[in-house]
């Protein structure tokens, strides 16, 4: 493992004049607390000084995430203690906060939790089949390889029916037989990472089966060092996504009562077309925001594994009816029937509640919101993404810098960084 002194050593030499000065805490939330109570006129200089602070911690926490991977990768059994040593001795370079520093350990924790379990797992059921049938309640039927990562059981899955079994989560279903539409709605995934497999002894095993499927794989052998980086970024976005309290990440069960303030305000404006589509774009706009943590999370995966971006673009924006895996909103809507949570996504609830009469104004603004509107989202976003790599950034810097942030935030998050790096620049000149 790389030692975190003669990192911490090469940074400090190449950031001599650093934007956080040493001993300095930088917390964000202070910061901006301590900002609105200034006088109007003393602002601006101090946003953006704010704001130049905010991309460099931002870098440093992409720095500390890049070390810890590396150091993961090259010794997967590191103690905890030792992996925390390198947030101690980073940590200070960049002003983290000690709530930072906690999230930072949390996750390491969480990392040496389930390595320890993979290990203990695959002691317990050595044959394949029992293996198998410990995580997905059945024998499969067909053959299957299986092999470790750090923190991951990988499932070669051989046998098509066999795989889309796990890929449709049909082993939490009472009829567990695998359907023709679920053999085709599977022959396009390489792979995918399981959350809630059934193997009740180990707690902590959520996310660590990733089950590939061994057609896909044995038809393009080239491409299974890219599913299997793909599928195991999943499984690294799945664990920082436990424990990095993001701003603006919702899920369902918490953005409920926003939801019934913006359905308010459609209400309110029901009589007058303009505020009525205000509103709606509002309360569209908040119930997209599960689709997009949805997309960030393949998008990430995509890169991950070296796809390029007008490909990750054409992959999450295809729509469902073309063929593509990744239509949230059509997905949504076919769920709206079996499962009574998903009924917000129902125009015809919308319609039902307002009246036939906005039947129009209803759907185009949701075409607009879930379609158009989310599509530019993507492209702008995975191009900031690549903006980021023309700079000279590395793809593992890139991932750990956006990866705590929303995807709506991308492009400003990745401009804001681009400038003060510009701006250095010409300091330095």
């Amino acid at each position: 493992m790389e030692n975190p002194e003669d990192f911490n050593k090469k940074n400090e030499e190449s950031n001599e004049e650093s934007l956080i000065a040493k001993g300095e805490i930088f917390d964000p939330e202070k910061e901006v607390e301590k900002i609105k109570k200034l006088p109007r006129g003393e602002k601006r200089a101090h946003i953006a000084a704010f704001r130049e602070k905010l991309a460099f911690q931002k870098e440093g926490i992409g720095e500390l995430q890049e070390v810890l991977e590396k150091a993961i990768r090259q010794n997967p059994d590191a103690p905890l203690d030792k992996l925390c040593e390198c947030v101690n001795l980073l940590a200070p370079q960049w002003g983290l906060t000690n709530w930072q520093q906690e999230l930072a350990k949390r996750a390491l924790t969480k990392y040496v939790e389930k390595h320890r379990a993979v290990r203990i797992i695959r002691e317990k059921y050595p044959d394949n089949g029992k293996l198998y049938e410990a995580f997905f309640g059945r024998i499969p039927r067909g053959k299957l390889e299986v092999f470790l990562g750090p923190m991951n059981i990988f499932f070669n899955i051989k046998n098509i029916k066999d795989f889309a079994y796990v890929a449709r989560g049909l082993f939490w279903e009472e009829e567990k037989r695998v359907s023709k539409k679920d053999i085709k709605d599977s022959l396009g995934y390489g792979g995918c990472m399981v959350k809630n497999a059934l193997i009740p002894e180990f707690p902590i095993s959520d996310g660590i089966a990733i089950a590939l499927n061994g057609e896909t794989i044995s038809a393009n052998k080239s491409n299974e060092k890219e599913i299997i980086a793909h599928e195991e970024q999943h499984a690294v976005n799945h664990l920082l996504d436990e424990f990095i309290n993001r701003e603006d990440k919702y899920n369902l069960e918490n953005i409920i009562p926003k939801e019934k303030e913006l359905l308010y305000d459609v209400v309110k404006f029901l009589g007058e077309q303009p505020g009525m589509e205000i509103a709606l774009i509002r309360f569209f706009s908040e119930m997209r925001k599960e689709f997009e943590d949805k997309a960030e999370d393949e998008i990430i995966a995509y890169f991950k594994m070296g796809a390029l971006g007008e490909d990750i673009i054409d992959k999450l924006t295809r729509l469902f009816k073309e063929g593509g895996a990744y239509d949230y909103y059509a997905q949504a809507k076919n769920l709206t029937r079996t499962n009574a949570r998903m009924t917000k996504f129902d125009l015809k609830f919308l319609i039902k509640c307002f009246g036939k009469e906005s039947t129009p104004l209803i759907k185009k603004t949701a075409k607009k919101v879930f379609i158009a509107d989310y599509h530019k989202l993507i492209k702008e976003s995975v191009d900031a993404m690549f903006d980021l790599q023309i700079e000279g950034y590395s793809n593992e810097k890139i991932i750990a810098l956006l990866s705590t942030e929303p995807l709506r935030k991308w492009r400003k998050v990745v401009d804001r960084l681009i400038t003060a790096e510009n701006m250095k620049n010409q300091n330095i000149e």
